[in-house]
């Protein structure tokens, strides 16, 4: 297995090979982790990969609320307390919306490989497998009703023609659909419009397939066909989980079964805001405990709890004595603190640059999943945007906000955010009189690179 990465053993050994580079007139570069991403055993949970995840319910008013608020469920590989709690939390927002209007159903808006129009032939929806009662296959969250719409132009809602709407029996496995006349898109929008249990609002579907006439799926993700770029989930209904369980990415990654194969809704479609003034910040209202105490308006009322946490994530391939929490990219902070004892570390036996062959660090890529976040997010939006987002935020869970232009621009908007952290990366890897350079990989702006020190 070899020694840890940056142990006194592991140092001596690339000491040893930088002495030998030297003799022989090499430069050496030096990955910053035992991985393709950025993190290490050293990295602590407020330092790590974080996510922003959510929980919504209903109230009624008027009344006097007094109660915990519920959590959102923390994921399965995050650092937890003895109870269950996430080591690191910071609440986000508590948004109270009036419950007036959903979207028509659980939407999902895929992007087709390359840029000419595919011409389709069929589609194929699999309704999940499993035992009965249970959720890995979820045979009670049968979807029922659906409708698939095309467009050659863009992911508008008014450049959109339904092309077929249909409904899935109760069963298990691939239902298959033939579109006649053949449809030509760039754009494929599938809606999951009912499931067939009444009694509950989740619904599931395992996987989702539009075949084109030269029999190709080209609605198949990059994760199920690994020799295409694949189809691109621009937009999507809200999951009851990320980072692949039961998200929505899975409706299209090949697989078809449990939490890593199948989508499952966390509710009812997402909210409708036609107003965003009518969204009421209960933030304040929230105590570090959880309670939340607040005089409901009469009518039914949406809660939204949106929390920033640990996602989980671990280095994807590490030695085996290496392996330890990605760290929270978007972070300055997280990135100076790394990049500190990478060096401190270094330093402590190879000198300063201009003794030693070392002379590049290297991050070979981005490679975070999830609902991207880092507790610092709302301030840099408000930074970088000159408004507050709070209100927006049921647009980042499949949520529409003062119409459809409006939530578009508030996306743009929080993609050219995300983008825009490169900046401050590109600033804190100038150490230490090493260039350094950052594969893209997973990223979503560009290229991160730096040639000179501070």
């Amino acid at each position: 297995a070899g020694p840890a990465f940056l142990s006194d053993e592991w140092l001596q050994a690339l000491q040893h090979a930088l002495r030998i580079a030297a003799e022989l007139d090499m430069d050496v570069q030096l990955s910053v982790a035992s991985s393709w991403d950025m993190g290490g055993a050293w990295v602590e949970p407020e330092h790590a990969s974080m996510g922003l995840y959510h929980v919504e319910w209903e109230v009624t008013g008027p009344a006097d609320l007094d109660q915990l608020a519920p959590f959102p469920a923390v994921p399965a590989k995050a650092p937890k307390t003895d109870d269950g709690r996430p080591l690191f939390f910071k609440d986000v927002a508590l948004l109270a919306i009036p419950v007036k209007k959903r979207r028509p159903a659980h939407e999902f808006i895929f992007e087709l490989e390359g840029h000419e129009p595919h011409r389709l032939d069929r589609v194929v929806l699999y309704n999940a497998s499993g035992r009965d009662g249970t959720e890995d296959g979820a045979p009670r969250f049968f979807a029922k009703e659906f409708s698939v719409a095309v467009s050659l132009t863009d992911a508008r809602e008014s450049s959109f023609r339904e092309v077929l709407r249909g409904t899935l029996r109760p069963a298990p496995g691939a239902q298959r659909f033939d579109l006649r006349p053949r449809p030509a898109a760039r754009f494929v929008r599938l809606r999951i419009h009912s499931g067939h249990n009444s009694r509950t609002d989740r619904v599931a579907l395992a996987e989702f397939e539009a075949w084109s006439t030269d029999g190709i799926n080209v609605v198949a993700s990059h994760q199920a066909v690994r020799t295409r770029d694949g189809a691109v989930l621009t937009a999507h209904a809200s999951s009851r989980g990320a980072d692949r369980l039961w998200s929505a990415a899975n409706i299209h990654d090949g697989a078809k079964r449990g939490a890593h194969g199948v989508w499952m809704s966390s509710g009812p479609p997402p909210l409708v805001v036609d107003d965003p003034a009518s969204v009421i910040d209960l933030t304040n209202r929230l105590d570090r405990q959880g309670h939340l105490h607040w005089r409901v308006p009469p009518g039914r009322w949406a809660l939204l709890r949106f929390v920033c946490m640990n996602t989980g994530e671990r280095l994807k391939i590490p030695s085996p004595a290496s392996d330890g929490l990605a760290t929270d990219h978007l972070s300055a902070g997280a990135t100076r603190h790394f990049l500190e004892h990478l060096l401190g570390r270094l330093r402590s036996r190879l000198g300063w640059r201009d003794q030693s062959a070392l002379t590049h660090l290297y991050l070979a890529s981005y490679e975070v999943r999830g609902p991207i976040w880092t507790p610092d997010f709302l301030d840099q939006f408000r930074r970088y945007r000159g408004y507050d987002m709070i209100r927006y935020l049921v647009a980042l869970v499949g949520g529409q906000v003062g119409g459809e232009e409006q939530t578009q621009r508030f996306l743009y908007d929080y993609r050219k955010t995300l983008a825009a952290y490169q900046s401050p990366l590109a600033g804190r890897i100038r150490f230490g009189l090493l260039a350094c350079g950052v594969d893209p990989f997973g990223w979503p702006g560009g290229v991160v690179s730096s040639t000179h020190g501070e």
